[in-house]
């Protein structure tokens, strides 16, 4: 069972002073326009990651503990289309060469034509998306996208 990161309080709070108070729990849900969440993801770490359904649709993560295939594949399910663009967090810090080129065919598999790793996503991973990935970008603090 996935709990909120609000007390009931605070949420009532929220919506006494608001337009909308979005809820967002374990599953997926249109926030508002072309903007959906995954719901929250994992329960060791639980995060969940913001999907922009347009021409060029796209998965913003966190840290991507629930791992970046599972939360493009979610995402897919969600607007039901291939996400082209993953941006943020991959979360393959820890995993070596093997683990992350798999996880690199993976995501081409699944139709990612342009990545933007960041953080957590490790510099071995990084080096490998770059080598892999004729759309990459460099991700980081300041960049512009």
């Amino acid at each position: 069972m996935v709990s909120l990161s609000f007390s009931k309080n605070h949420i009532q709070d929220l919506k006494n002073i608001s337009k909308e108070v979005i809820i967002c729990d374990k599953y997926p849900k249109k926030l508002f326009n072309n903007l959906y969440t995954t719901g929250v993801l994992g329960e060791e770490t639980p995060e969940q990651s913001l999907i922009i359904d347009d021409d060029y649709p796209k998965v913003i993560t966190g840290c991507g503990h629930y791992g970046i295939e599972k939360i493009v594949e979610i995402s897919k399910d969600v607007i039901k289309k291939d996400i082209k663009y993953a941006i943020g967090g991959f979360h393959l810090l820890h995993k070596n060469e093997d683990e992350i080129v798999d996880s690199i065919k993976k995501l081409k598999k699944m139709g990612v034509v342009k990545v933007l790793p960041t953080h957590c996503t490790g510099d071995l991973a990084m080096k490998l998306y770059k080598k892999y990935f004729k759309n990459y970008q460099k991700g980081g603090i300041g960049e512009k996208i």
